[in-house]
């Protein structure tokens, strides 16, 4: 599916072709929401410059990644060197000492004095080439830092708007999957009947022979039920905003031959007025279960 190859893959021109005709056809479905029309019609747009624009901020974000990466090795280069040059240095000043000693003492310390202005030669060297590598290095850092500081403001920016660009797509891609569901499945809804305890729903779902059961919830009380029955394996769903949050770790269901059975655990200890959000007349598949029901008075 054209939505699962990601927001990237729009900038090739065949992918681009592929999901401007099936969205063509998605908006002359007369079962295509409003919602999603609108969402789609404004996507196909801006196509070109929501996509651009997605993929000029990711090579942005790559360029800033591997220039910190840079920077980062540089600084270690100059702060190795510079412990190295402050070593040498150590090793000079010692040696400056045993040189004055030495001259007090020319003529019983000729040989030593030699010894020490030769290794003063090395030591001199040796602080050349560390001297000539922290300037190089520190030549090349400065307008790495400047660059940086510079791409500081676009850096932040890219990254907002890959972060944008790349929740409406995936917001874009779920409205598509509910509506890809239930436009191709044209599910029937089973008898549901419910009660409640102050902490605890009971939900039992009336469907004989239930295969490829599946349940979703979500903890601000989505409830997702799906299943197939019958020889010709007859798709069913149930698709209810609960009232309230629930528990979704101390939820459970279980499977039987006449039904499926669902113990869905509130989030707070108290009574729920009606079993689902919307108000008014509930939906007629939705039963009350009397035989499970505790002291409140019952509503759907």
């Amino acid at each position: 599916m054209v939505f699962d190859r990601g927001l990237k893959a729009l900038a090739d021109p065949k992918v681009q072709e592929e999901f401007l005709l099936y969205s063509a056809t998605l908006l002359s479905a007369e079962s295509c929401p409003s919602e999603l029309k609108v969402n789609l019609s404004s996507f196909r747009c801006n196509l070109l410059e929501e996509t651009s624009a997605f993929i000029k901020a990711q090579d942005e974000l790559k360029v800033a990644s591997e220039l910190s990466a840079s920077i980062t090795q540089k600084l270690f280069v100059v702060r190795q060197q510079t412990s190295k040059y402050d070593e040498v240095k150590k090793e000079m000043i010692a040696s400056d000492e045993k040189i004055a000693n030495y001259k007090s003492m020319i003529k019983e310390l000729e040989a030593c004095l030699a010894t020490e202005v030769s290794n003063r030669k090395k030591i001199d060297e040796v602080i050349d080439s560390i001297e000539t590598q922290v300037t190089i290095a520190r030549d090349r850092l400065v307008p790495d830092l400047a660059r940086v500081s510079s791409m500081k403001g676009t850096t932040q920016v890219a990254y907002q708007l890959v972060t944008r660009k790349q929740s409406h797509w995936d917001n874009l891609k779920i409205m598509f999957t509910r509506f890809a569901i239930a436009d191709a499945t044209m599910s029937r809804h089973p008898s549901v009947k419910w009660a409640q305890q102050p902490d605890t729903l009971y939900i039992t779902i009336e469907l004989p022979d239930a295969q490829d059961v599946k349940l979703t919830l979500e903890p601000e009380g989505k409830f997702l039920f799906s299943a197939t029955a019958g020889a010709e394996k007859t798709p069913y769903v149930v698709d209810l905003d609960l009232y309230d949050k629930i528990d979704v770790n101390e939820s459970r269901y279980s499977v039987g031959s006449r039904n499926i059975f669902h113990l869905v655990k509130k989030a707070e200890n108290k009574w729920w007025s009606r079993l689902i959000k919307q108000e008014g007349k509930a939906p007629g598949f939705l039963k009350v279960d009397w035989d499970n029901w505790g002291d409140e008075q019952a509503g759907i």
